[in-house]
């Protein structure tokens, strides 16, 4: 990693992706430059990499050293981030307000974490497609994401399945669709422990 991003540094690469390969936090030492120093970076793919929380503290302090830069696409499933991990990312979101495309399903992702996610993503005014599935989605990161969606202007895909969310919360975020003012086309609401006939109906009628 580290010869490969030494000498990958020059060419001001537009996407790097590493998904699928198990470095972890001590891989990140290795190609943190491109992170830091590459002004260009626009995509960033480090899916199924064992991150974990330090892994996700790891990459958001690189991205904010790179001052100026404009992500706009980050991918990290199955990574571990956890509250930690993505506290740290969601505050680098908020700071570029760039983001247009967020892929961070399952990774253990509680309340705390998703509603610091949540709050930093409601910067990026651009956000075209959010999967946060198969985390914890209820509680207060519920009405956060009410918010997001009444504000997005241009968000097309949401995936929120397997977030724990239940009844209330499944028709809040419904609602808030058919109220806002986002283009969805693709939209992801699976094993949300939607509990009664009468909601299902609901929810089929709103979409």
């Amino acid at each position: 990693l580290n010869v490969m991003a030494s000498a990958l540094l020059p060419q001001n690469l537009i996407e790097v992706d590493l998904s699928d390969n198990a470095f972890g936090p001590d891989g990140i030492k290795a190609f943190e430059c491109l992170l830091r120093e590459d002004k260009n970076l626009k995509v960033l793919k480090v899916s199924n990499c064992g991150l974990g929380p330090e892994g996700g503290v790891m990459i958001a302090e690189a991205l904010a050293a790179n001052d100026g830069l404009q992500l706009e696409t980050f991918h990290a499933g199955r990574d571990r981030l956890e509250n930690k991990g993505i506290t740290a990312l969601a505050s680098v979101f908020a700071e570029m307000k760039s983001l247009q495309e967020l892929h961070v399903p399952q990774n253990g992702i509680k309340d705390e974490g998703m509603s610091a996610l949540l709050t930093g993503l409601s910067t990026c005014k651009s956000l075209k497609t959010c999967r946060v599935n198969d985390n914890w989605l209820k509680n207060g990161a519920t009405e956060l994401l009410v918010g997001l969606i009444l504000a997005a202007e241009c968000l097309e895909e949401l995936d929120i399945s397997d977030g724990n969310m239940g009844t209330v919360n499944v028709m809040l975020t419904l609602r808030a669709l058919v109220a806002g003012a986002s283009k969805i086309r693709k939209f992801g609401c699976n094993y949300n422990d939607v509990a009664s006939r009468k909601c299902a109906v609901e929810c089929l009628e709103l979409l």
